[in-house]
């Protein structure tokens, strides 16, 4: 690759992974990372925020909006901004099967899956600018990450956001990952965090990330956490048992 900032990961399989970089477009590894190729065809914008997958489709986020790709073949081909502010800056996109959910700079906004339009989702929150969103389905709960309030989370079904941050004085959120019913994995200013409470409670877990203060987002490979870093590329945990595991 042509630049050790990653900023996004996606896991199409156990073998194949989608990487975004930082004013680099998208580049796809189909053996596990030992090489990479570029996926840009009709790519308009190189800033790469996250990927996540929307039927048969994977749709990316960038600093011009979101963009949609048939799996696995070259991104981009179309964009949806429907009813956004003009100038907000998509930083995370997440579902719960009927709506999505999004993370921007100027709050966070949801839609129903069909039909694209796009409302604010911000009662409750101490800022307007999200970093990070997430659905746990088993609990049908959504958190989101932010800079300068730290972690939030609420029912989807009845939206109405708390403040998760007892004894957690990280304010600034890059990025999350979630798994199972309980477990959320935070990239945040001070390191990678792991809550098995429902981000609840957090514990450090940076052994062998370099560059952890730098994480821009994390993915599951099964039950192995990836890490895309600003300035180390990407890491793979090696003590499943200590990351992961609940």
């Amino acid at each position: 690759m042509p630049s050790n900032n990653v900023t996004s990961l996606y896991a199409i399989d156990s073998i194949t992974l989608l990487a975004g970089l930082d004013g680099h477009g998208v580049y796809k590894t189909i053996n596990k990372g030992a090489m990479w190729d570029s996926s840009n065809t009709n790519m308009l914008h190189l800033d790469v925020n996250g990927f996540v997958k929307a039927g048969n489709r994977i749709l990316q986020i960038s600093d011009g909006g979101l963009w949609a790709s048939v799996l696995q073949e070259h991104l981009i081909i179309f964009q949806h901004k429907f009813n956004l502010p003009l100038n907000a800056i998509v930083k995370s996109i997440t579902n719960d099967g009927s709506n999505w959910y999004i993370a921007t700079d100027q709050g966070v906004f949801t839609s129903p899956t069909g039909t694209i339009n796009w409302t604010s989702l911000n009662t409750g929150i101490a800022t307007t600018n999200s970093n990070a969103i997430v659905y746990l389905p088993t609990s049908s709960v959504l958190v989101t990450g932010t800079i300068g309030e730290g972690i939030y989370k609420t029912p989807s079904a009845s939206i109405n956001w708390t403040g998760m941050n007892n004894g957690f004085n990280n304010i600034v959120t890059h990025s999350m990952i979630c798994k199972d019913a309980l477990l959320v994995i935070a990239a945040t200013e001070k390191g990678v965090f792991r809550s098995i409470d429902l981000a609840t409670s957090y514990q450090r877990i940076n052994i062998g990330l370099t560059d952890s203060l730098n994480v821009n987002d994390l993915v599951f490979f099964g039950s192995t956490l990836i890490a895309a870093t600003e300035n180390n590329g990407v890491f793979i945990s090696s003590d499943r048992n200590n990351v992961v595991s609940l």
